[in-house]
C-alpha cells in the first residue's frame, strides 16, 4: 500500500477528544505508555504540529494502537470544532476519534440507565432548542437536520461492539477495576448505590422554604441553589423514583442508541423526557455536534447525572472513568493495520513492551486472544517472566494521597509566574548542575510557601520527564502524623510507573523476598529501589531522575531519622532528592548528624521581606482583580499585606475567603483589614494549625513533674518573648532574663534547648550564643493568640500577658542595677555621700559599652511596668532602683539619642506611681519629670543637668 506524500503523523491512526480536565485525567490512565515519561521519547518529539494548530496534545500507546489525546479548552461544540480542525490538520491519518467523558442519561431509556453506565452513540442529533432551555417545560421542538451518518469504519466497528455487548462490558469492567487501583484514582470509585437518586421530573431542585430569590417563581430556581445540594435544599425523599438493578446484573452496563448533541447543559427534567420520545435519544452530551463534521467520531460517555435540575458532582470522575475503561475495551477490540515503529530506540521497544504488558497482566482472567496480541519476542519474553504472580502493582502498597498530583490536590495552587524567582532559579541550577550536592534542602517556617514550591516544580519536572516520585508528607485525617511505613514501597511503585524498565527488576526483586513489603524500611529501600536503579543504570544511561519529599517535618518523630538517612542512600544511587520542611530540633539533629553538610541548602525566610511583600500583592492583584471592589484604591492592598507579614499560606486563605460569596467580597476585605474586629476566620484556621504545630513540636515521654516544671518555664520565657517591644539574640535574651549566656537555668534543664522546640513558629538559632540572628516570631498574629485564652486554648502555651510584663520588668531592672552597681564601683565606690561627692556621671555611664540586653532593658523598662499593671510600693524594685539609679539611668537615654524617650518615661513613671499607694514618691517624679521636660535643650548639651535636676527634685523623697 503506497503511503500519502502529504500525510503528516502517518503513525496515528486513532484519535480522543476530552473536553474536561478530570476527562483527560481518566483517559491517561488507561495508557499503556506515554510519549516523554522517558529522557529519548522526550528528548525526540513523536510528532510534527500543523501551522495554525493551537491544540495541545498527549501522544503514547493504548494497547497496540498509537493514540493521540486532544485536550480541549472547554465544553460545547465550538470548542470541539475548533479543536477537531487542529486534530485533522495534524494528524491526517486518523481512522477513528473516541469522544470520552461525561454525559447526562435519560433513565427510562432501554429499560434502565443508571449513573456510572456508559453510552456508546450509534449516531448524533442536534438537540439545541433542548439544550437551551435548563429550566421548567422549555420550548417547542422543532425539527433539526440530522447529522451525517458514521463513517465506513465506524458503522463497521459499531456492529462488532454490539454483537460483542456482553464481552465488552466484562473487558470494560475489568480495565475500570484496573484503573481505579492506580495513583490519582481513589475519588473515582463508585459513589454507592444511595447516591444514585432521581426525583420526579417536575421536581425541581429548589429552596422549599420561602426565600427572597428566583425559587418563589413556579419552574425557577435561584443561583445559590443551582450551587447547592439536594441535602442543603432539603430535597424530600419521597419525590424519589425507585431506582437499581438486582444482585445477578453487573454493576455497569453499556447502551448503545443516538445521542442529543447540543451547546448547553440540560438541566430539566421534563425537557429532558420530551426530547428523548421526541428523539429517541439516550443521553444529552455538548461536544459531538461540533466534531462530527471533522472527524469519524464515535461517542464514549459515562452517565454522571440525569440531566435535570438536580445534578451531583459525585458521580462525575467515576463516570469519566468508566468511559475511558469503555474506551479502552473498545480500543482492544478495534482490528486496524499496525505498523512496527521504525526507529524506536531499543529502550523506548523495551519501556513500551514492559508496559503494555503490565497492562494485560493488570487485567483479571488473560485469555489466549489478549496473548496473542502482544506481537513481538521482547513481549512475550517479558509476560513469561510477569505472569508467575500477581501483578506488581497490586502487590505494592501506595499511599496514592501523598503524590503531589493526586485528584485532591488539584486545586492546590501553583507559584504564580514572576512570584518566587530566586527560589525557583536555584533550584533549577541545582537540579541541573553536576556537583556532588544530590540533596537539596529547602526550609522556613509554617505558611511562607514550602508546598507550593514543591508542587511547582514537581508540575516543571513532570512536564520535562525528570520526575521520578513524589511524597508529600500531609497531616493525616485526624490531624495525626503521616507514619513512614509505606514510604519505600509508594516511591518504587511510581518509579516502576514513570520508568518501566525498573517494572521486572522490581518485581524479580519481590518474588525473589515475597515478605519484603513488611520488612524494614531499609531493607525495603536496598531490595526495591537501591539495587534496581543500579541494575537499571546504563539503560537509563544517566537519564535524570528526581524524587521530591514535602513537608517532611510531618513525619512520625520516630520515624523521621530513618526517612532522612534512606533519602542520603537513594541520593547516592544517582537519583537528586529535593526535600522542604520545617526546621524543627528533630530535623536539625538528623540532618547534622546524617548528611553533615552534604546538601544544598536555601532557607525562604532569608529572602528579604520586601521581595516577600511584592510577590504577595501580585498574587493579590492577580486573584482579586475581577471582584467588584475598590479594593486596589487608597492603601487596601497595602494594608493586606502588611498584615498577612510575609504568610504566603495566610494570602491564599484570605483569597478563598475573600472571593467565596461573591456578594460579601467587600465586607470580607474590610473585615480582614480592621485591625480592632473580632477574630476573622482566616485566623481562626491558623489557630488550629498553631496548636497542632506546637504540640507535635513537644517531647512526649515527660512524668507528670518533668510536665510541670518543662511547660511552666516554657509559658514563662515564652511570654516574654512574646512581650519584648524588639528583637533580640538568643544570648541577649538569656541575659534579660538572668540566665547565662548559653539558657542554661536551674534544676538541670537547659532553656535553649526548650525554646528550640518553638522553632516551627517562631526563628531561634540552633547556636546559643549566636549574637547576629534574631528570636522572632514567625507571623504578628501569634502575639495576640498566645494571649487569648479564646484563641490559645491549650493550656500548655497559654501566656498571661501581665505577668510577662512583669517578668521582663524583674529581668529588666536586675541587669540594669548590675551594669550601674558595676560602673559606679569602677569610679570608686561612692556610697555613703554618693550625692555631695557624686562625679560626672559621663565616666559612669558609657551606654555604648553596654551589652544589647541592657541597652533594651533601659529603653523599655517603663513601658514593662505599665503593660504589667503592678502597684510600686515605698521599698519594692521599681522604687529602690529610681532611688538609687535614676540620674544613670537618664543619663543613659540622653546618651544614646533618646532623650524625648527619657522625658516621656519620666511622665509615664510619675503618673503611674501617682495612681498607686507611693502618693508622696510620684508626685516628686511628676516634678523632676516637669524639670527634665522643661531643660531637655539644655541636658542634651550638659549632662550633668541631670545630677542637679534629680536632687534637686527627689531629695525630699526618702522612701
Amino acid at each position: 500500500m503506497l503511503s500519502n506524500p502529504n500525510a503528516r503523523n502517518p503513525q496515528f491512526k486513532i484519535g480522543i477528544l476530552a473536553a474536561l480536565p478530570l476527562e483527560a485525567h481518566a483517559i491517561r490512565g488507561i495508557f499503556g505508555h506515554i510519549d516523554g515519561e522517558d529522557a529519548e521519547t522526550y528528548a525526540a518529539r513523536t510528532f510534527i504540529k500543523a501551522p495554525m494548530d493551537m491544540n495541545s496534545y498527549t501522544t503514547g500507546k493504548i494497547a497496540n494502537h498509537r493514540v493521540v489525546l486532544a485536550h480541549m479548552p472547554g465544553m460545547g461544540k465550538v470548542n470541539a470544532a475548533a479543536t477537531a480542525a487542529g486534530l485533522q490538520a495534524s494528524f491526517t491519518e486518523l481512522k477513528l476519534v473516541l469522544i470520552v467523558g461525561i454525559c447526562g442519561g435519560v433513565p427510562q431509556a432501554q429499560g434502565q440507565i443508571l449513573l456510572g453506565d456508559v453510552v456508546i452513540s450509534k449516531n448524533i442529533v442536534p438537540a439545541e432548542d433542548a439544550i437551551f432551555h435548563p429550566y421548567g417545560p422549555g420550548p417547542e421542538i422543532t425539527e433539526q437536520p440530522d447529522f451525517g451518518r458514521p463513517t465506513s469504519v465506524v458503522r463497521s466497528l459499531l456492529a462488532k461492539l454490539e454483537d460483542q455487548k456482553t464481552d465488552l462490558e466484562k473487558i470494560t469492567c475489568r480495565h475500570l477495576d484496573c484503573l481505579l487501583q492506580k495513583p490519582g484514582f481513589a475519588q473515582s470509585r463508585y459513589p454507592g448505590d444511595t447516591e444514585d437518586q432521581l426525583f420526579r421530573p417536575d421536581y425541581i431542585h429548589k429552596h422549599r422554604d420561602p426565600h427572597d430569590c428566583d425559587c418563589v417563581q413556579p419552574g425557577k430556581s435561584c443561583t445559590i441553589a443551582k450551587h447547592s445540594s439536594c441535602d442543603q435544599l432539603g430535597c424530600e425523599p419521597e419525590y424519589l423514583i425507585p431506582r437499581g438493578r438486582d444482585e445477578s446484573t453487573t454493576t455497569l452496563m453499556l447502551h448503545f442508541g443516538p445521542v442529543a448533541s447540543g451547546d448547553q447543559v440540560l438541566k430539566s427534567g421534563q425537557h429532558r423526557d420530551r426530547v428523548a420520545k421526541t428523539k429517541k435519544v439516550i443521553a444529552f452530551e455538548m461536544e459531538g455536534a461540533g466534531a462530527w463534521d471533522y472527524l469519524p467520531c464515535l461517542i464514549v460517555k459515562g452517565v454522571c447525572d440525569y440531566a435535570d435540575s438536580h445534578k451531583n458532582k459525585k458521580w462525575q470522575k467515576h463516570a469519566a472513568a468508566a468511559a475511558a475503561a469503555c474506551a479502552r475495551a473498545v480500543l482492544d477490540l478495534y482490528e486496524s493495520s499496525i505498523e512496527q515503529d521504525e526507529g524506536m530506540t531499543p529502550l523506548q521497544q523495551r519501556s513500551v513492551a514492559e508496559s503494555r504488558v503490565l497492562y494485560y497482566d493488570e487485567i483479571m482472567g488473560l485469555n489466549q486472544q489478549a496473548y496473542l496480541q502482544i506481537e513481538t519476542a521482547e513481549e512475550k519474553a517479558t509476560m513469561k517472566s510477569l505472569r508467575s504472580g500477581p501483578a506488581l502493582f497490586d502487590r505494592l502498597p501506595c499511599i496514592s494521597e501523598t503524590v503531589y498530583n493526586h485528584y485532591d490536590r488539584q486545586h492546590d495552587p501553583l507559584c504564580l509566574e514572576g512570584t518566587r524567582t530566586a527560589v525557583l532559579k536555584d533550584i533549577s541550577a541545582w537540579a541541573d548542575s553536576q556537583n556532588s550536592n544530590m540533596i537539596y534542602w529547602l526550609t522556613g517556617w509554617a505558611g511562607i510557601g514550602k508546598s507550593t514550591i514543591a508542587r511547582t516544580v514537581a508540575h516543571t519536572w513532570g512536564a520535562q520527564g525528570r520526575l521520578g516520585a513524589t511524597f508529600f508528607f500531609d497531616k493525616v485525617p485526624g490531624g495525626g502524623k503521616r507514619s513512614a511505613r509505606e514510604f519505600i514501597t509508594t516511591i518504587a511503585y511510581q518509579l516502576s510507573s514513570e520508568f518501566p524498565v525498573l517494572i521486572s527488576l522490581i518485581s524479580e526483586a519481590m518474588v525473589k523476598d515475597p515478605n519484603i513489603c513488611i520488612k524494614s524500611l531499609g531493607d525495603q529501600c536496598q531490595k526495591l529501589i537501591l539495587r534496581s536503579i543500579s541494575r537499571a543504570r546504563s539503560i537509563l544511561n544517566g537519564q535524570p531522575i528526581v524524587l521530591i519529599v514535602d513537608a517532611l517535618d510531618n513525619c512520625e518523630t520516630s520515624e523521621m531519622g530513618i526517612v532522612i538517612r534512606l533519602l542520603g542512600d537513594i541520593s547516592s544511587a544517582g537519583v537528586r532528592v529535593f526535600i522542604s520542611s520545617r526546621m524543627t530540633p528533630t530535623i536539625s539533629f538528623h540532618r547534622r548528624s546524617e548528611h553533615d553538610g552534604r546538601f544544598r541548602a536555601f532557607e525562604l525566610p532569608d529572602i528579604p521581606r520586601e521581595i516577600i511583600d511584592q510577590d504577595i500583592s501580585l498574587f493579590f492583584q492577580r486573584e482579586l482583580q475581577q471582584l467588584n471592589t475598590n479594593w486596589e484604591e487608597g492603601d487596601s492592598l497595602q494594608q493586606l499585606v502588611d498584615r498577612i507579614g510575609g504568610n504566603f499560606l495566610w494570602a491564599t486563605m484570605a483569597t478563598r475567603y475573600i472571593r467565596e460569596v461573591p456578594g460579601l467580597c467587600g465586607r470580607r476585605l474590610s473585615m480582614l483589614l480592621d485591625s480592632g474586629a473580632t477574630v476573622s476566620p482566616i485566623e481562626a484556621q491558623f489557630d488550629d494549625m498553631y496548636l497542632g504545630t506546637l504540640s507535635d513540636a513537644m517531647p512526649s515521654n515527660l512524668s507528670s513533674e518533668e510536665s510541670s516544671i518543662y511547660y511552666g518555664l516554657l509559658r514563662r520565657y515564652l511570654g516574654v518573648i512574646v512581650v519584648l517591644f524588639g528583637e533580640i539574640a538568643p544570648a541577649s535574651f538569656y541575659e534579660l532574663i538572668g540566665l547565662e549566656g548559653d539558657g542554661s537555668g536551674a534544676d538541670g534543664i537547659d532553656v535553649h534547648e526548650v525554646l528550640r522546640n518553638l522553632q516551627p513558629i517562631m526563628d531561634i538559632s540552633d547556636d546559643r550564643h549566636n549574637k547576629e540572628s534574631l528570636i522572632r516570631l514567625h507571623h504578628p498574629h501569634l502575639r495576640s493568640f498566645f494571649t487569648s485564652p479564646t484563641r490559645c486554648t491549650d493550656e500548655r502555651f497559654l501566656v498571661d500577658p501581665k505577668q510577662a510584663h512583669y517578668d521582663a520588668l524583674h529581668g529588666c531592672l536586675k541587669l540594669l542595677s548590675g551594669v550601674f552597681e558595676r560602673s559606679q564601683n569602677e569610679t570608686g565606690n561612692l556610697s555613703s555621700d554618693q550625692r555631695d561627692h557624686m562625679v560626672d556621671t559621663e565616666d559612669a555611664c558609657t551606654v555604648w559599652e553596654w551589652s544589647p540586653a541592657a541597652r533594651y532593658a533601659c529603653r523599655y523598662w517603663v513601658r514593662h511596668l505599665k503593660s504589667s499593671g503592678a502597684e510600686v510600693h515605698p521599698g519594692d524594685p521599681v522604687s529602690l532602683f529610681v532611688k538609687n539609679h535614676v540620674i544613670c539611668w537618664l543619663e543613659a537615654l540622653v546618651q544614646m539619642g533618646s532623650t524625648d524617650e527619657a522625658s516621656k518615661d519620666l511622665e509615664c513613671l510619675a503618673s503611674f506611681i501617682s495612681d498607686t499607694q507611693a502618693y508622696e514618691f510620684g508626685t516628686s517624679l511628676r516634678e523632676l519629670s516637669r524639670s527634665f521636660a522643661d531643660r531637655k535643650a539644655q541636658i542634651e548639651q550638659d549632662h550633668s543637668m541631670i545630677n542637679q535636676l534629680t536632687m534637686e527634685n527627689l531629695d525630699r523623697y526618702d522612701g
